[in-house]
């Protein structure tokens, strides 16, 4: 639930726009994984959403790229709280920058 600047770089270089998706399931376990990978189990439902666009300009500066990858990461986290939100399934809170930069495990 963090993102790095690596999706904007190549957005930048390739000139096209990031377009953020995720999708959330009524059974399914959550794995304690450092994405916290949603695995899908059988016969349930489900929903996925995608969110508007982030472009980013080819001759993008730092300020920027870090603005465009503000909006990604912000942008998947809202909608995949909406996608829990829809399918009944508990917010999972992102890991805080401390956490992702010493690579400690959070439950």
């Amino acid at each position: 639930m963090r993102a790095s600047d690596g999706i904007v770089s190549v957005a930048r270089l390739s000139g096209v726009p990031i377009i953020p998706a995720t999708y959330g399931v009524n059974r399914g376990r959550t794995l304690m994984s450092w994405d916290r990978f949603l695995v899908a189990w059988p016969f349930g439902r489900g929903v996925i959403i995608w969110g508007d666009p982030i472009h980013i300009a080819r001759d993008a500066d730092a300020n920027a790229v870090e603005d465009a990858r503000r909006q990604v990461e912000e942008g998947l986290n809202r909608i995949t709280n909406e996608a829990d939100q829809l399918t009944g399934r508990p917010q999972i809170e992102p890991a805080t920058v401390d956490d992702v930069v010493e690579g400690n495990s959070v439950q």
